[in-house]
């Protein structure tokens, strides 16, 4: 009888849905990780990551945490999706990744070009282009431009 209550409530703990620390391993598997790895140089302290759809780029995420040359820091349990990027470089210059997909983990190596390349305006690109919106062609009030001849 002992033995047929203990195969009992072992089947219905197998059959209990997993507690917040059991899965709390699934939910970190489903979240991207961001490394910045600098090789650049210099001493970065200003970094920015915001979502596509914002408008504005939000808190530095390295603030009160420089990070000097040969250095990473990275940042966790981001929501996967679509995010802009900026790296500030010294006076000023700005690096910006637009429309970067982070999922699993990404990096973005700042090397010692980069600052040159930030002072030039040449070190921004779009990495994946993102949809303003969409809507169906407005005909009313359409007059037809005159053929060129």
């Amino acid at each position: 009888m002992v033995r047929f209550c203990s195969l009992v409530l072992a089947a219905l703990l197998a059959a209990l849905p997993l507690t917040s620390a059991d899965s709390a391993p699934l939910r970190a598997a489903s979240s991207a990780q961001f490394v910045l790895v600098n090789k650049s140089g210099v001493t970065i302290d200003q970094f920015y990551m915001s979502p596509c759809w914002a408008k504005n780029w939000g808190n530095n995420q390295i603030a009160w945490t420089p990070i000097w040359t040969s250095k990473t820091f990275t940042i966790k349990d981001i929501e996967p999706g679509c995010y802009n990027l900026m790296v500030v470089m010294p006076y000023g210059n700005k690096c910006v990744i637009s429309g970067e997909l982070l999922e699993g983990i990404k990096a973005w190596t700042i090397t010692q070009w980069t600052p040159f390349r930030a002072a030039a305006g040449g070190c921004s690109y779009i990495a994946h282009p993102v949809s303003a919106g969409e809507r169906s062609q407005d005909r009313h009030g359409f007059i037809p431009m005159p053929a060129l001849r």
